[in-house]
């Protein structure tokens, strides 16, 4: 029986407009469901961490005119919370003009701007208030969304979440914020330098559990530094309002009082109402289940993104998309690779990151090795007066790259050609004899890997003996 589309994408993330605009261009037809209503939001929320980053690069500039003896705390910022809603909208105005649904709608796509649900008989099919859509494949692109923890006293107080901070209309003079995150560490920093008084709670023992405990633990230390209150392992038992402020309690802990709660906990994927379980899409609390091409417990419904569960970055929810996109239009081949993808979270700074941790790789890997360098090894970053962060890479025996994190200023442009190169095999010898640029940011990554060289040519490795041999041989038999 002939159906209407060869996909259905359902999402109003930056993989879903382009995960319609690729399979349209290959000439399949398709529908891109989405709500107006979460649209200019989810973009907003997208952007968030690449315009605190350039936000904290910007407030990290050197300190012209202080003097020695004077840090970033004796700054004023030349910027403001106002300042910086400006920026995050004016963003979400320019980014990806070719992925607007007006857009969209020129190239070829059936955009739908009305909600729906999936429903099962008389066949598979996605039910808008106005029309039923079937396609032979569906693709679930529908992002995440804040997912409110269970503190007592909270329906009772207000507070913000990353979708509705910009709708914060004064720069609170105290802020509280709850969670580990990438996201949440950004916009603590970013408060704490516009002159609020933060405070980052969470009831893990580290902050960013997904890295390296040396990024966790270097973080820590510069959010100290900035006077951020860092309550670790703390447990809150509840919130209330106390006059016009928020009082949040801690299990034996001195209770926090704040002008504003923000709440940047785990998020949820955001699929209230698409009636999944009643088509046999199988999920629980953190996500969707699917397999390792992306096919969920329907073979007829795929999913990418943030709506599988945990922190889907930028470029780990476009490859998704882009491999479930394959799958769905022509035959299920394809399956996901996380190796050699990078991305960076908006701290200050800056971080980036590809391929396996440290214990991931110990793990599969007896003969891992790490290598870390200091950001401060490079002539460019004291130039820059950015010297705070490192370098670290993580390889085998023979030179195969398996991970790296990378703190510091640049971060993600570093990782990108990092990730460029594990994503073609390449060795880790070649960052070494790679004839860099003298004085750039570079040096890092090229003196990181020498360290992997200078261990292979160590006294009693049989390399250097045997060149020791043919140096003592050619030196002898010299006429």
């Amino acid at each position: 029986m002939a159906v209407d589309y060869d996909l259905v994408i359902v999402g109003e993330t930056l993989e879903a407009r382009e995960a319609a605009a690729i399979a349209t261009r290959e000439g399949a037809r398709v529908a891109l469901v989405l709500s107006a209503e979460r649209l200019q939001t989810q973009l907003q929320v997208d952007l968030l961490s690449q315009v605190l980053t350039h936000w904290g690069s910007k407030a990290s500039q050197p300190l012209q005119g202080l003097g020695l003896g004077h840090s970033l705390a004796d700054l004023q910022p030349d910027w403001s919370w106002p300042l910086l809603q400006q920026a995050i909208e004016m963003a979400g105005a320019i980014a990806h003009p070719h992925l607007t649904p007006e857009a969209l709608a020129v190239q070829g796509v059936d955009v739908v701007t009305d909600a729906g649900y999936f429903s099962p008989k008389p066949r598979l099919a996605f039910t808008t208030e106005q029309r039923t859509l079937i396609a032979r494949a569906y693709l679930l692109a529908c992002g995440s969304q804040t997912a409110l923890p269970a503190i007592s006293g909270l329906d009772q107080v207000p507070y913000l979440t990353l979708e509705t901070l910009l709708s914060l209309a004064t720069q609170p003079e105290k802020l509280v914020i709850l969670g580990r995150a990438g996201v949440a560490i950004a916009l603590a920093q970013t408060f704490a330098t516009l002159g609020t008084q933060v405070t980052l709670i969470t009831r893990g023992d580290r902050l960013l559990p997904a890295e390296d405990p040396e990024v966790s633990q270097f973080l820590e230390t510069v959010l100290t530094a900035e006077g951020i209150g860092l309550r670790l392992n703390a447990q809150v038992e509840g919130v209330q309002e106390k006059g016009e402020k928020v009082l949040v309690q801690l299990a034996r802990a001195e209770p926090v009082i704040a002008d504003q709660m923000l709440i940047a906990t785990q998020p949820l994927p955001a699929v209230a109402g698409l009636n999944l379980d009643r088509v046999g899409v199988r999920q629980d609390r953190y996500g969707l289940w699917v397999d390792e091409r992306l096919r969920t417990s329907h073979p007829r419904i795929f999913a990418a993104g943030s709506v599988l569960g945990s922190l889907r970055h930028g470029a780990i929810a476009r490859h998704e998309a882009q491999i479930a996109l394959h799958n769905a239009l022509y035959l299920p081949t394809r399956s996901i690779n996380l190796h050699s993808l990078s991305y960076s979270l908006g701290t200050t700074p800056e971080l980036g990151r590809v391929g396996l941790t440290e214990a991931q790789a110990r793990q599969r890997y007896s003969d891992a090795e790490v290598l870390i360098n200091p950001v401060s090894a490079s002539l460019k970053a004291h130039l820059l007066e950015e010297t705070a962060g490192f370098c670290k890479l993580i390889v085998r025996r023979n030179g195969e790259i398996l991970g790296a994190s990378l703190v510091g200023p640049q971060a993600s442009d570093l990782v990108q050609s990092l990730a460029l190169l594990m994503a073609h095999q390449g060795n880790v010898s070649e960052i070494a004899t790679f004839p860099a640029i003298p004085h750039t940011l570079t040096e890092v990554l090229v003196q990181t890997a020498q360290q992997w060289q200078q261990g292979r040519w160590q006294e009693g490795r049989w390399r250097r003996d045997w060149a020791e041999n043919w140096f003592n041989w050619r030196r002898s038999s010299y006429r």
